[in-house]
């Protein structure tokens, strides 16, 4: 007979704050792979007023993977994001044909070959950044986040949006900081974050406005879901067309700036600045196709996603009664897969505590074993937008790394938010090489 939810090891917690506290501190990838160290493949933990139940390590990301669809709903998760931006036909919320049906429309503006197809372009906005922004001593995650916003808005949306760049963080960080425990619900009712909600919201619908009136030979993101809007009404409507508008900024403002913020510090503080720029140097050019070539270069966007994993855990309810490392777990209960934790497994990675460039190069390739590496996350909900932000990070850094050289000042302590990224303590830049 299975144990049941009462017998699975809790982890320390305090009084009314639970384990919260202590996530928010140390982050939930750092917490989650302390207790599987402690308490093994499954544990509780009370995160504000919800337990959850946790499944780490690689059996448990096994496991999600093959059971997801029937042990594992991610709707009621997704509620209070869903009714904040005012629709239930959200990606991260769907199951079944609605979401392989959103997913085939979301297939090609988030793929690797619309970015890549507009890489000129995408090139000429990260230069221009860099440029503008050199000789610079200031927060790194900022900057990247300011840099992603032009990125992604020029390119996914025609639309620059820079100038609402603290209310998009602080919507986001708020809301996704929610909707994964990490926050009370009481946040969603902060000024800060009301204020910040009106701004973005209004943004979308100009947005949304703007691509009502202009016709383009090259569609964007938001084009395609106008298309679905004609084509398949029951499953795109009007109302739904604010959140698709905002919906690359969700994708990217907070995971992949923070990504690019690792990345600058990882290969400034463990000393591969170097090696990388030496290689991408004997490049015969920086177009897409040469770029794809420099081994080092996506083994450092690899190996930094590996060890400052910036989402590393998926949130969900159990659908059914089910079974899972010798204990039941009943249905509804709240539960975190801790996906990251494999990323420190040595059953995938010798030595996983340290930072090991070669590791994602051949012949190693240690991340492309099944559910080694899984920054996007897994299954069938695994992050739309990979492909595309995987350019999108080689692709600045590449940009980088042509032209100048990077510095910090080594300073690395997290954030928690709606992802998990430096805080501003680790301050740096770029300087023009001579």
């Amino acid at each position: 007979m299975p144990n049941t939810l009462h017998q699975i090891p809790t982890a320390k917690s305090l009084p009314l704050l639970g384990s919260g506290l202590t996530i928010y501190r140390q982050g939930l990838q750092a917490f989650a792979l302390d207790n599987w160290h402690k308490l093994g493949q499954v544990f509780r933990a009370k995160i504000m007023t919800t337990e959850f139940v946790f499944l780490a390590g690689p059996e448990a990301n096994m496991f999600f993977t093959k059971n997801e669809q029937e042990y594992f709903s991610p709707k009621e998760v997704w509620y209070d994001f869903a009714k904040e931006t005012g629709t239930n036909m959200f990606l991260a919320t769907l199951e079944g044909r609605d979401h392989v049906n959103l997913r085939k429309i979301t297939k090609k503006p988030y793929s690797r070959q619309f970015i890549e197809k507009k890489w000129d372009y995408f090139w000429s906005i990260t230069e221009k950044y860099l440029a503008e922004n050199e000789n610079q001593n200031k927060p790194i995650f900022p900057m990247m986040q300011e840099l992603v916003c032009e990125q992604i808005g020029l390119i996914a949306l025609n639309s620059s949006s820079v100038d609402q760049i603290s209310n998009l963080s602080t919507f986001l960080s708020v809301l996704l900081g929610v909707t994964t425990g990490v926050y009370p619900k009481l946040a969603l009712k902060a000024p800060n974050y009301v204020m910040a909600k009106k701004q973005v919201l209004a943004l979308g619908r100009s947005i949304v406005e703007e691509h009502h009136t202009t016709q383009r030979e090259d569609p964007d993101v938001l084009d395609y879901f106008i298309a679905a809007c004609k084509t398949d009404p029951d499953l795109v409507k009007e109302s739904d067309l604010v959140l698709n508008a905002i919906g690359p900024y969700i994708a990217g403002i907070d995971t992949a700036a923070s990504s690019l913020a690792f990345i600058v510090y990882a290969m400034t503080h463990h000393k591969v600045q170097n090696q990388v720029k030496e290689e991408l140097l004997q490049l015969e050019d920086f177009s897409a196709s040469s770029v794809q070539k420099a081994a080092a270069l996506h083994a450092l966007v690899s190996e930094t996603m590996r060890k400052y994993i910036t989402a590393p855990a998926i949130p969900r309810t159990a659908k059914i009664d089910f079974e899972f490392g010798g204990y039941q777990i009943p249905k509804g209960q709240r539960l975190m897969i801790a996906s990251g934790v494999a990323h420190f497994s040595e059953k995938f990675y010798p030595e996983p505590d340290r930072f090991i460039l070669e590791r994602c190069m051949p012949p190693r390739m240690e991340h492309r074993k099944a559910g080694a590496w899984v920054p996007f996350g897994l299954g069938a909900h695994t992050c739309a937008g990979a492909g595309f932000a995987k350019v999108q990070l080689a692709a600045t850094i590449a940009c980088m790394l042509s032209k100048w050289t990077a510095h910090t000042n080594e300073k690395l302590e997290l954030t928690v938010g709606g992802a998990i990224y430096p805080s501003k303590k680790l301050t740096g830049g770029w300087k023009r090489d001579a």
